[in-house]
């Protein structure tokens, strides 16, 4: 316990450090004491027992990996996992009108439990792109860098935080090309820095080429409570129909469970609780959900007791579109998790024919900035 609290204090300093003698101190920390500790805790068990893993793929389903001879392992009743179980990886190719497109998926992940220890050791090692040092600081010129673009980012700014709070830490899920982002404007004036995921390969080349400030990762958000595969439409997640012209409109990329049209891959997601432990499980102060209608779901699986997170601006207007459920079902997760629900101004959505977004400021950070409706 003792070890994983050093990790843990080591982690937070690295992500909110921009000092690159600091992190590069830091990541060689890390990677001594994450090599030590590994070796003690080398096989991939579930360390958790509270969390149970409730999806049970075939052998056919996770690419010749049997999951329950995973679970015998976790449960003591075989000694070793055999190792190609533990070594098999997939490094899927995707071609993409000109453009040729890399995602890695690893099965045995699908057979672990959100906090297990192995799985985030390797999605910090194999999965997670940090910042360049010699970037840092380098910004896209994009209007998007100033609050006064961002009406999302302003909102955040003008009811809650202020000048209040430097070197923040945010999350940011559909985090596009990266440029047009909520959390920019925070990482550019108040030095704050975090985790941008974005699944869409095109969009994340994008990031890439960003310089952003923060760490980057190519994958979804999980709509169960663990990791899964999932297929996604590169072009839409589906159609909505216009509330300004009656006429069917698609909207952005997303999961592919209710359009046949377009191109699809099949992805693996991590649930957002793995990202946060992955991160070091910080205080989030923002999460910015921006999925295309599947954000209940993700919402549903969060374990609210054990992550941080004080603000969240989550794109409501798609909710019951794509999968059963509403706006008032993302309410209801948000406030009984002890959150406030604030209108976004300027926010207003002509495809669906209402605000887009909903912000939710936990109550005792309304509290402690006393917030209130602009």
């Amino acid at each position: 316990m003792a070890r994983r609290a050093v990790l843990r204090r080591i982690k937070s300093l690295l992500w909110r450090s921009t000092d690159s003698i600091v992190k590069s101190c830091c990541v060689c920390f890390l990677f001594v004491a994450s090599s030590l500790f590994l070796i003690q805790t080398s096989s991939p068990r579930i360390q958790s027992q509270n969390i149970i893993r409730k999806t049970v793929l075939s052998k056919e389903d996770n690419n010749g990996i049997d999951c329950q001879i995973v679970d015998q392992y976790n449960r003591g009743e075989i000694d070793e996992l055999p190792k190609e179980i533990i070594d098999i990886n997939f490094q899927q190719t995707y071609q993409i009108g000109d453009e040729s497109y890399e995602m890695l998926i690893r099965p045995l992940f699908n057979c672990m439990t959100p906090d297990n220890e192995y799985l985030i050791g390797q999605i910090q090692k194999d999965f997670f792109i940090p910042p360049d040092p010699d970037r840092v600081g380098i910004f896209p010129g994009t209007e998007f860098s100033d609050f006064k673009y961002s009406p999302q980012a302003q909102d955040v700014y003008d009811m809650v935080f202020k000048d209040r709070l430097k070197n923040g830490i945010f999350l940011e899920a559909g985090a596009a090309d990266c440029m047009g982002s909520v959390t920019l404007p925070f990482e550019k004036h108040l030095n704050w820095t975090g985790l941008l995921v974005e699944i869409v390969p095109a969009f994340f080349q994008s990031c890439k080429q960003a310089h952003r400030a923060a760490t980057l990762i190519n994958t979804c958000l999980g709509t169960e409570e663990t990791p899964h595969y999932a297929n996604i439409n590169l072009e839409s997640a589906g159609s909505v129909v216009s509330a300004k012209n009656n006429k069917k409109k698609k909207v952005m990329p997303g999961f592919a469970d209710n359009i046949k049209s377009g191109v699809t891959m099949k992805a693996q997601c991590f649930p957002l609780y793995t990202l946060i432990l992955s991160m070091g499980n910080p205080t989030v102060n923002l999460l910015v959900l921006d999925i295309e209608g599947f954000e209940l779901a993700v919402l549903r699986t969060v374990p609210w007791d054990k992550v941080d997170i004080e603000v969240l601006t989550i794109e409501t207007d798609l909710a019951g579109k794509f999968m059963k459920g509403s706006r008032q079902d993302i309410i209801d997760i948000m406030e009984n998790a002890g959150y406030t629900r604030f209108n976004h101004r300027e926010d207003y959505n002509e495809l669906t024919g209402t605000n887009q977004n909903d912000l939710f400021v936990r109550n005792d950070i309304v509290k402690k900035y006393n917030v209130v409706q602009l």
